[in-house]
């Protein structure tokens, strides 16, 4: 799909970079870039514990953000 293969991929869990999501875990979640590039491909990871109790889910619950715009370039 899209023409990437999982080694061109990398995972990070930047704390930083994800303290600037407000919905994301920091401790538990991670950005996907490709190789290459610099630019995030995704995010991915559980929803931030302040998040689930505001809308009273039974955690923890996964989610990920992709920009596809990107992805298509790549």
């Amino acid at each position: 799909a899209f023409g990437l293969k999982a080694e061109e991929l990398l995972f990070a869990q930047n704390t930083e970079e994800i303290a600037r999501i407000p919905f994301m875990h920091p401790g538990q979640s991670a950005v996907v870039r490709a190789r290459e590039g610099k630019e995030m491909i995704a995010v991915l990871g559980t929803l931030h514990p302040l998040i689930e109790r505001q809308f009273d889910l039974k955690g923890p619950v996964w989610v990920c953000e992709c920009d596809l715009q990107l992805l298509e370039k790549l």
